[in-house]
């Protein structure tokens, strides 16, 4: 994976996670509470299906690491989520945007808060899921840049 000078610090991934939802929450804070409910982005997702994904994929993702972590995954590998990203962006667009902020919100903390506590050699071995594998330092820096993506 490279040596301790290419490899972030827990808290340093932890940072890049709460500027990036930082940067994403300021731009969402231009838009009125009306135009996050109707827009519609480019890919045809409303603003409320985006913030319920990607606070979706935080949870997802955190769950996964910790249970990477605790070895209770790496048999059976951690189970995918039974609905696609547009399916789940279709009956989350309905959803009233104070549930959905506040779950982003929440999601997010959690993934920050976790991030900050891993054990620096956690960063620098891959963790078995199944017939794969997966480095929490790429899935880290991979959900920093999910929100920025988006």
């Amino acid at each position: 994976m490279g040596d301790a000078q290419t490899v972030p610090t827990p808290g340093q991934l932890a940072d890049a996670l709460a500027y990036a939802s930082f940067l994403f929450w300021e731009t969402l804070a231009e838009m009125e509470r009306e135009e996050i409910e109707c827009a519609k982005l480019a890919c045809g997702w409303s603003a409320t299906s985006l913030v319920a994904h990607i606070a979706f994929w935080d949870d997802y993702q955190r769950r996964r690491m910790e249970a990477a972590l605790a070895g209770t995954w790496q048999a059976a590998g951690f189970a995918r989520p039974p609905l696609d990203n547009d399916a789940r962006a279709q009956a989350d667009a309905n959803r009233p945007w104070p549930e959905v902020e506040e779950a982003a919100k929440t999601a997010r903390e959690k993934l920050v808060a976790f991030a900050r506590t891993l054990p620096p050699e956690a960063l620098r071995q891959d963790y078995g899921e199944g017939e794969n594998s997966f480095s929490l330092l790429k899935l880290l820096q991979h959900m920093a840049n999910h929100v920025r993506e988006h």
